[in-house]
């Protein structure tokens, strides 16, 4: 059990969310089944497959998303500690506790996003 939560905050996390939309053919609802499913994060197998720069590119953006919430965080719980502002300590202990929930969440929404875009639903072959 402890395990599985400390794989949710590991460094490889964010390589593990691509793995699994990589597993899932990048289909949204796939993807949020494979990580519903998922107990421990740092189990997942990684597809061998050829690095582009797209998917690094994405994977940056995701590990640089991830870093930025965990920054808000920080920044809100000092303020919070120094200015005392009401709640502050709590909102901002929260911003950074839950980031491995609100990841996998954002991916799904940029793969249904893409699946729109791509097959037409939002483009002008429709």
């Amino acid at each position: 059990m402890l395990k599985n939560l400390i794989s949710l905050y590991s460094y490889n996390y964010p390589n593990a969310l691509f793995a699994l939309a990589r597993l899932s053919n990048y289909k949204p609802s796939a993807y949020l089944k494979q990580v519903h499913k998922t107990k421990n994060f740092s189990l997942i197998k990684h597809p061998k497959s050829k690095k582009s720069f797209k998917k690094t590119l994405a994977l940056l953006f995701l590990s640089l998303g991830i870093l930025l919430q965990i920054i808000i965080g920080i920044i809100v719980l000092i303020l919070g500690i120094d200015k005392q502002i009401t709640g502050g300590i709590f909102f901002g202990l929260a911003i950074i506790v839950i980031y491995p929930l609100t990841w996998p969440y954002l991916i799904a929404l940029g793969l249904l996003l893409r699946e729109w875009f791509n097959y037409g639903i939002l483009s002008n072959q429709a």
